[in-house]
Formats: structure tokens, C-alpha cells, sequence
């Protein structure tokens, strides 16, 4: 799906067309400048006919020469009026320029932001945090400060252009056609570097994202880093793509000074012609001094824009890039809009019909014609060797992933006719490796819940058994848990998480192994709570801990994404099969301690 940039940015167009507004006149302000010196010289100085428009020759022929060299004072005026009058107008257009560029930038954000919260999690799989935060940082600051500074800069330049070479034109067609016949090599030499920049520049950000992508991951894993001494290898390989980024950017760089080169021996050779040329002209009185003064100033004035222009051109580049990599995530399809399917709040009935299904990304199907139901209430364990699709169906009860095909009810409502937003408040997921966030113990609890209150939040933290733990810390629940809580331990983490899940009270409440880092003896109790809270409660427990599936209703045994077993645990027992197998080496282990 393409996304159009002016789209953000239309809100404040007002703003933009009066930024533009303001530059053209302040452009035709500046053209007074040599005016203004070329009239000091010849009409005021030399007593020769000034280089002015019609109705300025006029009223100094009405004046006289002698008014003026009475008040040589008038010329300094008129500059000091000229420089008041052009600040003041330079200085409202960058203020709607700012404005309108920072309202865009800001929707712009917002936007990103959104857009990446409702993208799939198969997505997020297949792209770096790092090089996403460099594309919502980095490639929004270029847009920003294109639109900011470069879009004007463009704009002044071409009416500069326009008038100062209408006006040399106006006083002496030869020498007018100096700047002409030179315009079109500096067209071919900025075409020529845009080209070439863009490419290099592309290299360079994709360079800088893995850079970026690369240090995230690293500090991210610092623990695992140091626990097997792998600073070295570390260092390594971001020393490798560092290379490449300085590689790539010395590219870009060496890119720009050769245009930089090229363009100023075409200005400065432009303003060298126009000075002996001009000095021939003057000396044989062809024109006057005033006039070759003019020129100079005028081919400066051009010379300038030029040079403007070409940073322009290189943000024009550098901004295609940019916003070829943030389509990339706002052309991304979004999980479809289901506030039109029905919103019920469910009673914990859950019925698997022939379901199947594969990763997006894989070839392989994980869960293959699973058959089965759950009843309300039910406390259901789930037990299976590794890629056996055991979170891959629990994935598929919160329509994190759809299946490839049968259909998985709730309360014989089919999924696909339940919104997802209403689902995942009442299927409450608990991962094992569940994220905290770096806030304080507080708000990762109530992070589920829109105004939380404290009885709330610490009734869930209780029921979790996390309460006397939080109460040993010097500030409470207002403790800050750093990024990815790494001042807790791995089963404070977990039952942080159950916390945040139990403060929703959600009827149905998934458990992915995510009590493995907590004691039997408090996984008893929090199983126990979770009973008195809540009648009715249906709970899916994965876990390979036999002493807490052997207090299931029922155990769900998968085996290569299908059936083995579905019975209680007595049942099992009785089976010479996976779960009996796993019961007698945990019993014999635990003897053996």
C-alpha cells in the first residue's frame, strides 16, 4: 500500500504556502542591495547614469546628483531599512516553516507509532528493533529538516535565479548571458552527483541501521554476552559493520567534495569572466563602474543559491532514501480493523475443529488437525517435547496468528466472528520470557488496566506472591525495574507478569511455562489463589513440571503438532506414553536429591 508524505503534512499547508510567500519577497528585497551600491557609485559618486528601474531613474533625475552628495547618508539608510525589513521577514518565514514541518513531523511520529503497534507479530519477526528505531529517529529527523530548511532553500534559490538574471539581462544582455550559458552544466553536474548520491546514500543508512540493530542487540545481551566471555567476538563483528558504515560514508563524503569542487569552478569561474569582461565593458564605457559592480554582486548572489541548492539537492536524496524506508512500515499491512465483529465477554468454552497451521514465514505446517474441547472452568495442562506446537496453539487462541484452516471456537462462537482487541482481554496470555518495561513495578503491573487503583494492583501483586517481595525494596511498588526489569530475578519477572495478567480478570488465563522460574511451593499457592479469586476460571497451564500438571482436570499431550493424548492424569498414568515417561525421571531425580 503506498502512503503519500503530503499526507501528514497538509494539516498546516496555510503556513507552508506563506513560508513560500515570505521568501520570494524577501528574495526581491535582497535584489536591492546592489541597486542600491551601483546607484552610490555611478549616480551619487561618478555623476554617470545609475543602473536603476524606470521610476527610480526618475525621481533621482527629479532629485538631482547634488541632493545626494548633500545626504550621502541616504544610501546607508536605505541599506540599514533593507537589512531590518529582510530579518524581520527571514525571521516570520522560518517561524511557519517550523511550524508547519514540526505539526507534520509530529503526525508523522504518531503515525509510525501507531502503525507499529498494529502490525502483525509475523512482521516484527522479520526486521531489527535497531533498524526500526534508526527509521523512526533518524529517517523522520531528515524528513523534518527537509521540509524545515531544504524545501525553502530549494524555492529561494530558483527565484533568486530567476531575478537576478532577469535583472542582468535588464541592464546588459552580454553579460547577462554568462550565468545562462553556465546553467545548464551545473543542471547535468547536480543531476549527475544526485544520482550517485542516492545510491550511496541508500548503502550508507542500511549500513548504519545493522550498525544500530547490531549495538541494540549487544547491550540488550549484555548478561549472556559476559557469561560466556564473548566481549571479544563482540567487538569484532561491530568493529566489521562499523568498517562498513565508515566504507559507505566515505563514499557519500568523497561524492560531495567532487561536486563541490566541480561546482565551485563553474561559479567562481563564472564570477572571473564576468569581472575581465565587465572590465573591458567599463573601461571602454560600454558600462559603468556601478553596472560592473552590479554584476559581481548579483553573480554572488547567484553563486550562494547555487550552493544552497546544492545541499538541497543532497537532502533531496537523502529524503527519498528516508522515506522509502518508512513506507516500508506504513505500506505494511496491519492487522485488519475487527471493531465491527462481535465484543462478548466469554465464559472459558474453548473448542479446536480440525485446526491447522504454519508460520508464515516456514514451510512447515507446526499444529496438523487438532480436534478437542475445553469447558468452562477447566484447569488444563498441556506437555509436549520442544517444537511440538505447544505456543504455537496458544498464540492462535489470542489471533496473534490465524490458522491455515478449521476453526477454533469460544462459546461455539467461531474466532474469525470475534474482535480481536475484545479476545485478548479476556484470554489472558503470560509468556515465560514476558517483557518488562523499564518503569516502575507499579505501572508494569497496571499496564493492562486504564486507571488502576492501588488495592487493585496490590491484590494482583498478592495473589501472584509478589507483594512481600515488592515491600523489601526501599521504594515499593515505586521501584524502577531497569530496562527488560533487570533488577528482578527471573521468577520475580514471571510473577510480575501473572500480576499484570490476574489485575484484568480475564475468564480465560494462559500460562506458557511461565512459572518455570518459580518454586513448586509457590506455584501451588499461586495456582490456589487463582482458584479463590475467580469461579469458573479456565486455565491452560504449559509447563514440564509433572507436580503441577498432575493437578490438572484433563492434560493435552502434543507430539509434532498433533494429538498424542488428551485425558486426566490418572488416565496417563496408566499409559505407557510421554507424560508417565517425564513423571518417572522427575520422581526418580528428585529420590535421587
Amino acid at each position: 500500500m503506498q502512503v503519500k508524505l503530503k499526507n501528514y503534512y497538509s494539516k498546516y499547508r496555510g503556513l507552508f504556502i506563506l513560508a513560500c510567500i515570505l521568501t520570494i519577497i524577501w528574495v526581491m528585497i535582497s535584489m536591492l542591495v546592489p541597486m542600491i551600491l551601483a546607484f552610490t557609485v555611478d549616480g551619487v559618486l561618478l555623476g554617470q547614469e545609475p543602473a536603476l528601474p524606470g521610476f527610480l531613474l526618475k525621481i533621482y533625475h527629479n532629485l538631482g546628483r547634488e541632493y545626494f552628495l548633500a545626504r550621502l547618508w541616504i544610501p546607508g539608510l536605505l541599506m540599514i531599512i533593507r537589512y531590518i525589513i529582510g530579518a524581520s521577514i527571514m525571521y516570520l518565514r522560518n517561524i511557519c516553516a517550523a511550524t508547519f514541518a514540526q505539526t507534520g513531523t509530529e503526525a508523522l511520529r504518531n503515525a509510525l507509532f501507531r502503525q507499529l503497534q498494529l502490525l502483525p507479530v509475523a512482521w516484527h519477526k522479520q526486521i531489527d528493533t535497531g533498524d526500526l528505531i534508526q527509521r523512526c529517529t533518524s529517517d523522520v529527523r531528515q524528513i523534518n529538516h527537509f521540509f524545515h530548511r531544504q524545501i525553502m532553500h530549494i524555492l529561494q534559490t530558483v527565484t533568486t535565479l530567476l531575478m537576478a538574471t532577469i535583472l542582468m539581462l535588464s541592464f546588459d544582455w552580454r553579460l547577462g548571458l554568462i550565468p545562462l550559458a553556465l546553467a545548464p552544466l551545473v543542471v547535468v553536474i547536480s543531476t549527475r552527483y544526485y544520482r550517485s548520491r542516492f545510491l550511496a546514500w541508500e548503502l550508507w543508512e542500511e549500513a548504519e541501521a545493522d550498525l544500530s540493530a547490531r549495538l541494540q542487540e549487544t547491550i540488550t545481551g549484555i548478561r549472556v554476552v559476559k557469561a560466556f566471555g564473548r566481549e571479544d567476538y563482540e567487538y569484532k563483528e561491530f568493529k566489521t559493520k562499523n568498517q562498513y558504515l565508515y566504507n559507505y560514508g566515505l563514499d557519500v563524503f568523497r561524492k560531495m567534495a567532487n561536486f563541490w569542487f566541480e561546482l565551485d569552478i563553474i561559479t567562481q569561474g563564472e564570477i572571473g569572466i564576468i569581472l575581465v569582461l565587465g572590465s573591458l565593458m567599463a573601461y571602454r564605457g560600454t558600462i559603468t563602474p556601478g553596472t560592473l559592480l552590479l554584476f559581481i554582486f548579483y553573480s554572488d548572489k547567484v553563486i550562494k543559491p547555487l550552493r544552497i541548492a546544492a545541499r538541497a539537492i543532497t537532502a533531496t536524496s537523502t529524503v527519498k532514501v528516508a522515506w522509502q524506508r518508512l513506507q516500508e512500515i506504513l505500506g505494511a499491512q496491519a492487522e485488519a480493523d475487527e471493531s465491527h465483529l462481535q465484543k462478548k465477554n466469554l465464559k472459558g468454552n474453548i473448542r479446536f475443529e480440525n485446526v491447522s497451521f504454519s508460520y508464515p514465514d516456514g514451510d512447515e505446517t507446526v499444529l496438523k488437525n487438532l480436534n478437542f474441547t475445553i469447558n468452562a472452568g477447566e484447569n488444563i495442562g498441556i506437555l509436549g517435547p520442544t517444537a511440538s506446537g505447544k505456543s504455537s496453539l496458544l498464540l492462535l487462541l489470542q489471533k496473534i496468528y490465524d490458522a491455515d484452516s478449521g476453526t477454533i471456537y469460544f462459546d461455539d462462537i467461531p474466532i474469525d466472528e470475534l474482535d480481536r482487541e475484545q479476545l485478548r482481554q479476556e484470554v489472558g496470555l503470560i509468556l515465560q520470557e514476558s517483557f518488562i518495561f523499564s518503569r516502575s513495578i507499579k505501572k508494569n503491573i497496571a499496564i493492562a488496566v486504564d486507571n488502576a487503583v492501588d488495592s487493585e494492583i496490590q491484590q494482583a501483586a498478592k495473589s501472584a506472591r509478589l507483594h512481600n517481595d515488592i515491600n523489601q525494596f526501599k521504594q515499593g511498588y515505586e521501584t524502577l525495574v531497569g530496562e527488560r526489569g533487570v533488577t528482578l530475578s527471573g521468577g520475580q519477572k514471571q510473577r510480575l507478569a501473572i500480576a499484570r495478567s490476574l489485575i484484568r480478570s480475564c475468564p480465560i488465563l494462559i500460562f506458557d511455562d511461565s512459572l518455570s522460574a518459580v518454586d513448586p511451593m509457590t506455584d501451588k499457592q499461586i495456582r490456589n489463589e487463582l482458584q479463590k479469586r475467580q469461579q469458573n476460571l479456565t486455565t491452560i497451564i504449559v509447563s514440564h513440571r509433572v507436580s503441577t500438571l498432575m493437578e490438572c482436570d484433563r492434560i493435552l499431550i502434543l507430539n509434532h503438532g498433533q494429538i498424542e493424548a488428551f485425558a486426566t492424569p490418572s488416565e496417563l498414568m496408566r499409559q505407557d506414553g510421554l507424560f508417565k515417561r517425564i513423571y518417572e525421571m522427575q520422581m526418580n531425580w528428585e529420590e535421587a536429591q
